[in-house]
C-alpha cells in the first residue's frame, strides 16, 4: 500500500547527488541492477544500464504472475529510478565486459539467471510443453486472449513459479490444473499461503509422482504425462504441460572473479532467491563501488 500511494501521488523518494565524474556500467535492469543504479545515482556517480529486454525490470516486468503484480506497476517502479538521471539502453545483449571496463569506472552484473532447466525426460520437446516463466512472459506482455492455454494443464514443480503458472493458468480459462510434485507436500518450496491461495483458485496437487514421459496423442501434441508413484506408473491425461522446476546459470556472459572493478549481485550471484534480496545486493554493491570509487 505504501508503494501504491507514492506511485499514485507521485512522491519523490530520492534525489541525485552532486556529480562526482565516475561512471558505472550496469548489466541488467533487473531487481538488483536497478537498486544499483538507484543508490549510484544517489551519491553522484553516472550510471548507464544495459538490458537485452525491451522492457526494463527483469522478473518484476516479466516473470511474477499477473494477478500479483502487473507489469504497468514494475515499470511505473522503474522509471522513480530513470528520472534520477539514470542512461538506460534496451535491447542490448551485453557477451564480454572487457568494453565495459575500459570505458567505465567499474561494472556491475546483474544478469539473473537463464532459462528453465528441461525435464530431460522423453517428450518434453512436444508441442503443449512450455517453460513457466515463458508462459507468465507473454501473458504479461500480451492481451490475456493472445496467450494460448490447455484444457488441462499439468505444471510440474512446486516452487513459488509453480504456483504463478498453475493459479494463472486457472484463471485463464483451464477445466483443471494440476501442480505435479515428485516430492510430498511437506517438501514443496513455495511459500504456504501461496499454496493456499492455489487450492482456493480450484488447483490440483499430486505428490509424490515423479514425471516419467510427456505422452503424444498421435498427432504431435501432449495427450498426458506419465508419471511413477507408490503404486506404479500412471498416465495423468493433459493436453498442456508447464515446467517449473527452476533455472540454469547464464553461461552466455563471463566475467572476471578477480578484478576489484567487477561487481555481482542479485540471482546469477545468489543462484535463485527473493526478488527483495536480489535488490539488497544490488544495494549492497552500491555501497562498495561508492567505496571504491571515493577512496580508491
Amino acid at each position: 500500500h505504501a508503494t501504491d500511494y507514492v506511485l499514485e501521488h507521485k512522491v519523490t523518494l530520492f534525489a541525485p547527488g552532486a556529480q562526482t565524474g565516475k561512471r558505472v556500467a550496469i548489466v541488467g535492469a533487473g531487481p538488483a541492477g536497478l537498486a544499483c543504479a538507484r543508490d549510484l545515482r544517489r551519491k553522484g556517480h553516472a550510471v548507464t544500464v544495459f538490458e537485452a529486454q525491451s522492457q526494463p525490470g527483469g522478473l518484476n516486468t516479466y516473470g511474477i504472475a499477473e494477478y500479483k503484480l502487473k507489469s504497468d506497476v514494475a515499470l511505473a517502479e522503474v522509471q522513480d529510478i530513470l528520472d534520477l538521471g539514470v542512461e538506460l539502453k534496451l535491447g542490448i545483449t551485453v557477451s564480454s565486459i572487457d568494453d565495459l571496463l575500459a570505458r567505465y569506472d567499474a561494472v556491475f552484473i546483474g544478469v539473473g539467471l537463464g532459462s528453465t532447466k528441461r525435464l530431460g525426460i522423453p517428450g518434453d520437446d512436444l508441442p503443449g510443453v512450455t517453460d513457466a516463466l515463458t508462459f507468465i512472459a507473454h501473458l504479461k506482455t500480451h492481451p490475456y486472449r493472445d496467450t494460448a492455454v490447455g484444457r488441462q494443464v499439468v505444471v510440474i514443480g512446486a516452487g513459488n513459479t509453480a504456483i504463478d503458472a498453475v493459479t494463472q493458468a486457472k484463471r485463464l480459462g483451464a477445466a483443471t490444473t494440476t501442480i505435479v510434485y515428485r516430492r510430498g507436500e511437506a517438501d514443496m518450496p513455495c511459500y504456504h499461503y501461496e499454496y493456499e491461495l492455489a487450492k482456493r483458485d480450484g488447483c490440483g496437487f499430486r505428490f509424490n509422482a515423479a514425471p516419467q514421459r510427456v505422452v503424444g496423442n498421435g498427432s504431435g501434441t501432449v495427450a498426458a504425462l506419465e508419471v511413477t508413484t507408490a503404486q506404479g506408473n500412471e498416465m495423468i491425461p493433459c493436453d498442456m504441460v508447464i515446467v517449473a522446476i527452476g533455472q540454469g546459470d547464464r553461461t552466455e556472459l563471463q566475467w572476471p572473479k578477480d578484478d576489484p572493478r567487477v561487481f555481482v549481485g542479485g540471482d546469477c550471484a545468489n543462484g535463485g532467491a527473493e526478488i527483495v534480496n536480489a535488490a539488497a545486493e544490488g544495494v549492497a554493491a552500491a555501497k562498495k563501488i561508492h567505496e571504491r570509487l571515493t577512496n580508491g
